[in-house]
């Protein structure tokens, strides 16, 4: 079992630090990094670490928030649906990319898929005492054929939707056919959605454009 992480100071950190958790329901840590997320200038830590519970095709992980107070790490948030298990990312392989805090947010990413491929990353940001989204950008296409592309600005509510053609490699094939109808861009607003990365339930949003087109945000 592989309770610890050595950061890029050559400091190592365990599990056994934390305050507030189950150690026998983990095996790793794969991810960890430091940062203000909540603006009272002293640092939190971000944790992504493997579950015990797993199988022999996939490695569920859990995102969480350490604060600490006296010398000692606590755990502050925590979320078993933020971060994806190692079987669902495709043929790919392992999706998850990243999870850090950086300029008071927590960033996170993932990809997969096979011939047609995916892409996302999330910023959340502390607002309303709650870590919520602030951003959302993902991408879905193939080689010679669509590709989509969405960035969702939920500070402001602004969204940028975009259905294009992916290039063709070099002998590939000519996708110039579809061309008629694309590209196709909409830019419209969509006030006032709130996406909790805390939240305890694992559920899926969908956002219809106003000209029908529908995409989802995991969350």
């Amino acid at each position: 079992m592989l309770l610890f992480i050595t950061n890029g100071s050559g400091q190592t950190f365990s599990l056994s630090e934390i305050h507030g958790i189950e150690i026998e329901s983990y095996v790793e840590i794969i991810e960890m990094s430091y940062g203000d997320l909540d603006g009272d200038t002293i640092a939190e830590m971000v944790l992504v670490v493997n579950r015990s519970d797993s199988s022999d095709f996939n490695v569920p992980r859990d995102l969480m928030v350490l604060k600490q107070k006296d010398a000692t790490w606590h755990l502050w948030k925590i979320s078993s649906h933020a971060i994806l298990g190692t079987d669902e990312g495709g043929v790919l392989g392992d999706p998850f990319q990243g999870a850090y805090a950086e300029d008071h947010m927590i960033h996170i990413s993932h990809s997969g898929g096979s011939n047609w491929r995916w892409s996302e990353t999330s910023v959340y940001g502390f607002r309303d005492h709650e870590f919520l989204l602030n951003s959302h950008e993902s991408y879905f296409g193939s080689f010679c054929d669509e590709k989509i592309e969405i960035r969702f600005d939920l500070v402001t509510g602004e969204v940028n939707y975009s259905v294009d053609l992916e290039a063709c490699p070099e002998g590939f094939g000519d996708n110039s056919h579809l061309l008629e109808s694309l590209p196709h861009t909409e830019v419209f607003l969509h006030p006032d959605l709130k996406i909790k990365l805390f939240d305890i339930k694992d559920t899926i949003v969908e956002i219809t454009t106003p000209n029908n087109q529908v995409f989802s945000i995991p969350h």
